[in-house]
């Protein structure tokens, strides 16, 4: 049977839990985005340790620099992939301007309501 003064203590560890997650948000996620990248780094780190040569040969330090390198590439062609859409998108912006416009017509023709 649950007591009132574990209800009471559960419901005050909860709503101390969303404050800190709530007011804590702009230091929260930028650590949460650096943990990831790190975590990254590691298995990639890891990923190289399995090939014997590089294991043997290549210093600890080097294999986190290749991998940083790795991610850094990854992230850099994601965001040029990222920006040559968006730039696309913004050139082609009055054709689907125009496909739009004609698909909430024909919306408000058939179904006889104004979405706009």
């Amino acid at each position: 049977m649950i007591k009132a003064g574990d209800f009471a203590n559960f419901v005050i560890i909860a709503f101390a839990i969303v404050v800190v997650l709530v007011l804590g948000r702009p230091l929260l996620i930028p650590l949460v985005i650096a943990l990831m990248l790190w975590f990254i780094v590691k298995q990639i780190r890891f990923s190289l340790d399995k090939v014997g040569v590089i294991r043997r040969s290549i210093p600890t330090w080097l294999k986190y620099i290749v991998s940083f390198l790795v991610v850094v590439g990854l992230i850099n062609f994601i965001v040029i992939i990222v920006y040559s859409n968006f730039r696309h998108l913004l050139e082609t912006y009055d054709k689907y301007k125009h496909n739009l416009n004609l698909l909430v017509e024909s919306i408000n023709q058939r179904l006889n309501i104004d979405l706009m």
